[in-house]
């Protein structure tokens, strides 16, 4: 690799790092790394699947990649609702895997300093728990970050 391309690839880095999508289930705020979104879109057919985790709702097809589809309120144990205009698929992209993400709206992008970012509690026994990477105070807010691979990964 040419010493441009990864000066081009650690600038891309830093202007990524600290910015988090931030969504909401309920009235709980969670944020994803901002290096793993790769569009938004709003809720379209899916096909369903026999056999596969219940919170693997489908598959669809977006611009012809199949790509499997998470509703983030089964994943998380949460009461099924029904999907309205706010209700969106959150795109994302984990070591070269496609998945969407069903969330009940977005939030906001925001900027959050590794200082704003503690541990998650060590007695969360909330089953999204598992699936955090931190927790941040930011704008009055509590935010739960989650480790994308571990939601994608973690059974």
């Amino acid at each position: 690799m040419n010493e441009i391309v990864a000066q081009e690839i650690q600038e891309t880095e830093n202007t990524l790092r600290g910015k988090y999508l931030t969504f909401l289930l309920d009235e709980q705020c969670f944020g994803l790394d901002i290096e793993y979104i790769l569009e938004i879109i709003g809720v379209q057919s899916m096909t369903r699947v026999p056999k596969i985790p219940p919170y693997i709702i489908g598959i669809m097809n977006l611009r012809g990649k199949v790509i499997p589809i998470i509703d983030m309120r089964l994943r998380f144990r949460k009461a099924l609702r029904e999907y309205d205009a706010k209700t969106c698929i959150v795109v994302v992209e984990v070591d070269e895997d496609v998945v969407g993400l069903v969330v009940d709206s977005i939030d906001e992008v925001v900027d959050i300093a590794d200082d704003n970012i503690s541990a998650p509690p060590g007695a969360a026994n909330d089953y999204s728990g598992n699936f955090m990477k931190g927790v941040a105070q930011d704008k009055g807010k509590v935010r739960l970050l989650l480790d994308c691979r571990r939601i994608l990964r973690d059974a």
